[in-house]
């Protein structure tokens, strides 16, 4: 099986304002599809537990060309790319009703060992459950560093819940574009569609953390977030939110 796939549909805790999915939930889909097959494959969540391992997600890249609306049924699909010694590279493609391709995304994805917080090589066990299906979204793509900005214009301040924490005992991937989106201005959150959206994971953010979100304008159509923990001032995240 080179690509696993599986229906959804668009409920209303899945949706803003405008009755279309948000980019959180298009992630959400993505990020539940990936754990499903992995649960096929025979190294998802439980299994790798056993070894105190877990998948830890570094990087994101998605594009959105339409946002499914309340009550739509979609197809999301997900395969593994390519596998080096340290990283997966996981792609999906979202259809819908009709079969038109409505998103895309890539993904990288490394073990991690939970209790010592240290990065795994893949080993030949892990990469042996897998069948690679090369199909790449972004075919020019590749994950590299986004530079931080020298200014900002705007920044927000947060202290971690439990509400944010997931299994991994750290703030989980998704809520970091929450905090991305609470970080940009009123006028720019409620006028901006954002079809394109990066976002780089550098440093864990763990349970009662205060962070300091701060927010540039590259150029009209692209924004940049960066988020830091407050007291260190150890960088945990880059988003990029683009326009087109």
């Amino acid at each position: 099986m080179s690509k696993f796939e599986q229906n959804f549909k668009v409920e209303y805790y899945d949706i803003g304002e405008n009755r279309k999915a948000t980019e959180k939930s298009i992630l959400k889909y993505m990020q539940k599809i990936a754990g499903m097959h992995s649960d096929e494959m025979g190294c998802g969540l439980e299994e790798l537990a056993k070894e105190n391992l877990g998948w830890i997600i570094t990087n994101w890249k998605l594009n959105v060309m339409d946002k499914p609306k309340y009550n739509d049924n979609i197809v999301v699909k997900t395969w593994v790319r390519k596998i080096d010694k340290l990283y997966f590279y996981r792609d999906f493609e979202i259809l819908n009703s009709r079969g038109e391709k409505i998103a895309i995304a890539t993904s990288r994805w490394i073990l991690m060992d939970i209790k010592k917080k240290i990065a795994k090589k893949v080993e030949d066990r892990f990469v042996n459950l897998h069948t690679i299906h090369e199909e790449d979204v972004f075919p020019s793509h590749k994950f590299v560093k986004i530079k931080e900005p020298e200014f900002y214009q705007e920044e927000f301040a947060y202290r971690i819940q439990r509400r944010d924490i997931d299994t991994n005992h750290h703030v989980n991937n998704l809520n970091y574009l929450d905090f991305a989106y609470e970080t940009l201005p009123e006028e720019i959150y409620n006028s901006k569609v954002f079809k394109n959206i990066e976002i780089s994971y550098k440093n864990e953010i763990k349970p009662k953390d205060e962070i300091i979100c701060k927010y540039s304008v590259i150029n009209d159509d692209e924004y940049l977030i960066v988020i830091k923990n407050k007291e260190t001032e150890i960088e945990n995240a880059i988003i990029k939110l683009e326009i087109l």
